[in-house]
């Protein structure tokens, strides 16, 4: 499934609010928009299909937005930016990794 970029994309989105949905009621999904337009359909329709097992709404609503426009896309991204430089070993890491450190629940690398 990872040749294709849809079906990696999904995987991910699913494998990171599987990892939080004890945790989620009613909540708000925001992924960044960038994208074919039917690509962005699908991935609302897949996340509400598997993530809403039955009577049990975790989900309310999936909003698809712009990174350059939307605070929580900045932050998320600059999360990922330091973890990143974090596993590369790059210099300075520590020094963004110690900002985020007292904050972050858990921590995962992926393959």
């Amino acid at each position: 499934g990872f040749s294709y970029r849809s079906a990696s994309y999904k995987w991910v989105c699913r494998t990171a609010i599987d990892n939080v949905a004890s945790e989620l009621q009613d909540a708000t999904i925001i992924i960044d928009g960038s994208g074919e337009r039917a690509f962005r359909q699908q991935i609302s329709a897949y996340l509400r299909r598997e993530l809403n097992p039955q009577q049990r709404a975790q989900i309310k609503a999936i909003r698809l937005s712009r990174s350059h426009s939307d605070p929580l896309i900045q932050l998320a991204d600059y999360v990922a930016g330091v973890t990143n430089r974090l596993y590369e070993e790059k210099a300075g890491a520590e020094l963004y990794e110690l900002y985020l450190r007292r904050k972050r629940r858990s921590q995962r690398k992926w393959p």
